[in-house]
């Protein structure tokens, strides 16, 4: 029987890199030794290749966009997927990477990785406080990650307000309606 991914965390990368795309970090990941790309999710930046970024020619549908990644069965439900983002995490996780580095993301970046929080605490009833960034792990701290360059306090605080948000509007729909 084949091991699936029971997802009770969420953790937050960066791909340390100023462009790119899954397809790129998968070929990273693959030249790295790892069977497919380590991360569920990718969030583009406005720069999916090394020329946009050097022309500084953003492509605006790539901004912000939510990108597949470890669908090693092809079947598109990654969820399902044992990672290969962060030891100690990776069956019971859910990797999102970030392209960019240094915490220079983008709104647009930023509203797609609270949106994809708050859907996933949802989805699997995962408690707010298990969303992480790498670097609040053990296996982030022991490697002295930085990852993902972002004030983890305030992506909790950003996603609970996201879903109290959303409760709200629930609470006033009149009876019967639905979102």
């Amino acid at each position: 029987m084949l091991k699936k991914n029971l997802p009770a965390w969420l953790i937050v990368h960066e791909s340390v890199s100023a462009w790119g795309t899954a397809a790129d970090i998968n070929r990273w990941h693959l030249e790295r030794g790892f069977q497919a790309i380590g991360y569920h999710y990718v969030i583009g930046s406005a720069y999916p290749s090394a020329a946009s970024f050097r022309l500084k020619q953003p492509v605006p549908d790539h901004d912000g966009a939510l990108l597949l990644g470890r669908d090693l069965d092809g079947d598109r439900d990654v969820d399902e997927e044992i990672g290969a983002h962060c030891p100690g995490y990776n069956s019971n996780s859910l990797g999102v990477c970030l392209i960019g580095e240094g915490g220079n993301y983008s709104e647009k970046q930023l509203a797609t990785l609270y949106a994809f929080l708050a859907s996933k605490v949802r989805q699997h009833g995962i408690p707010v406080e298990r969303i992480r960034g790498h670097c609040e792990t053990d296996n982030g701290r022991r490697q002295g990650k930085k990852c993902p360059s972002l004030p983890m306090d305030q992506v909790r605080a950003a996603v609970r307000a996201r879903l109290e948000l959303e409760d709200e509007a629930r609470a006033t729909l009149p009876a019967g309606a639905t979102r």
